[in-house]
C-alpha cells in the first residue's frame, strides 16, 4: 500500500499531482478489505474441515459449506472491489489508451469514471431494492439450510456503495491530473 502511493508521489510529483486521500473513505474501503480478508479465511477454513470431515469414517460431511462458501465468496469479492480500485488492482486494457498522450488518456479516464459510477449507481440502486425486498418477504435460499436470502444480499449493498465512493476519488484524481497536464 505505501509503495503505491510513493509510485503515485513520484510519477507525479512533477506535475503537482497527487490522489487526494479522503480518510473516511480510505477507512471504508480497507474496513471492507478486512471483512472480505475474514470472508475468504472463513471460507478456506470450512472447506478444509468438511474435507477432512470426508475423509474421516466416524464424521459426516457438513451439508452447509458449499452453500456458505459461496456466500462468503461474494462477500469476498464485493467487499474487496472499492480497496482493488484504490490499488490500481483492477483489470485494464491499455492497448490503445497507453499510446494517448497524457491529456487525452486523463480526459478519457474521467469520461469513462462518470460513465462507471453512473452503471455502478444503477447496480447500487438495484441491490438496495433487492435487499429490501428479501427483508419484506422473508425470502430464503431453496437449499437444506433455508437460509435467509438478505444476509448474502447484504454484502452487495456495501460493496456497490464503498466502490462508488472510490471512484469519486478517482475522478477527483484524474481530473486534477487533467487541469496539471
Amino acid at each position: 500500500m505505501k509503495e503505491s502511493r510513493q509510485k503515485e508521489k513520484k510519477e507525479f510529483s512533477g506535475a503537482g499531482i497527487f490522489r487526494p486521500e479522503i480518510k473516511s473513505i480510505t477507512f471504508l474501503s480497507n474496513f471492507s478489505l478486512y471483512i472480505a480478508i475474514c470472508a475468504i479465511l472463513t471460507m478456506v477454513t470450512l472447506v478444509a474441515l468438511n474435507t477432512v470431515a470426508r475423509a474421516l469414517p466416524f464424521m459426516r460431511p457438513f451439508q452447509f459449506v458449499e452453500e456458505y462458501s459461496g456466500y462468503l465468496l461474494v462477500t469476498m469479492a464485493f467487499l474487496g472491489l472499492a480497496y482493488t480500485l484504490r490499488t490500481e488492482g483492477h483489470i485494464k486494457m491499455t492497448l490503445v489508451t497507453g499510446k494517448l498522450p497524457p491529456k487525452l488518456r486523463a480526459g478519457w479516464e474521467i469520461v469513462t469514471t462518470i460513465f462507471a459510477i453512473l452503471i455502478i449507481s444503477v447496480l447500487f440502486w438495484h441491490a438496495l431494492g433487492f435487499l429490501i425486498t428479501s427483508i419484506k418477504t422473508y425470502e430464503r435460499a431453496q437449499t437444506v439450510m433455508l437460509t435467509p436470502l438478505w444476509i448474502p444480499r447484504l454484502m452487495l449493498v456495501p460493496g456497490y456503495f464503498f466502490l462508488m465512493l472510490e471512484m469519486f476519488v478517482h475522478l477527483l484524481w484524474k481530473i486534477k491530473e487533467f487541469k496539471m497536464r
